[in-house]
């Protein structure tokens, strides 16, 4: 009886965690749907030159929440 329970929670764990479809075509991320070189982004990036044009928040940034924020919080990286 403890060996049918264990192969059921196992095989409802094994569907659970499939991926949902299953006829979707697959394509490396990164690349055109011809499986191709990877796609150009859409605009060109123009690092901030001081502290004044950092400050702004512009199109290309990324950001999250609301679209007027009362407040905006910018957070700086270096991933080197």
């Amino acid at each position: 009886m403890r060996k049918l329970l264990l192969f059921l929670v196992l095989a409802w764990l094994a569907v659970a965690c499939s991926p949902a479809g299953g006829n979707e075509s697959a394509t490396t991320p990164g690349t055109d749907a011809t499986g191709g070189a990877p796609e150009a982004p859409a605009f060109t990036f123009v690092p901030a030159t001081n502290v004044a044009e950092a400050a702004i928040v512009r199109e290309q940034d990324w950001t999250l929440g609301a679209a007027e924020p009362k407040i905006t919080i910018i957070e700086y990286g270096d991933y080197q």
